[in-house]
């Protein structure tokens, strides 16, 4: 900020050079976060639709349940087998923090496996399940 507001000595031709090499890589970093934030956020959310654990079908229930309690060869079946949804959300605690599938997996331990096989799974939902978003 100092940079851009300072004020040249008399005489002095005005610098652009340093408020440019400054100003350029700033908003390059901001957009990267805010682009990786959007990304993030879009992966998340799921498709239009009911996503509640009160009307989730068994497959979504069983998926959820694998997958926060680490059972890879499940998780596989599951997702191979079924189109169960993967955005169904769910109460993990009593503070009211929603979770789904995909998160639960993450937070209950190192289950990166079942990370990667999650991440596939919503990716192609679509294609595999023919729902539309």
């Amino acid at each position: 900020v100092v940079t851009l507001v300072r004020r040249p000595q008399p005489g002095a031709g005005r610098r652009w050079i340093t408020p440019v090499l400054i100003i350029i890589p700033s908003v390059a970093v901001l957009a990267f976060i805010i682009g990786a934030s959007l990304n993030s956020y879009l992966r998340t959310i799921g498709p239009a639709g009911d996503h509640s654990v009160e009307n989730a079908s068994d497959g979504a229930r069983e998926l959820w349940v694998a997958a926060g309690a680490g059972e890879l060869n499940d998780v596989v079946h599951i997702t191979d087998t079924t189109c169960a949804d993967p955005w169904v959300r769910f109460t993990a605690d009593g503070h009211g923090n929603q979770e789904n599938a995909r998160g639960h997996a993450i937070v209950s331990g190192p289950h990166k496996a079942i990370e990667r096989i999650l991440d596939d799974y919503m990716h192609d939902w679509y294609e595999r399940c023919g729902q539309e978003g």
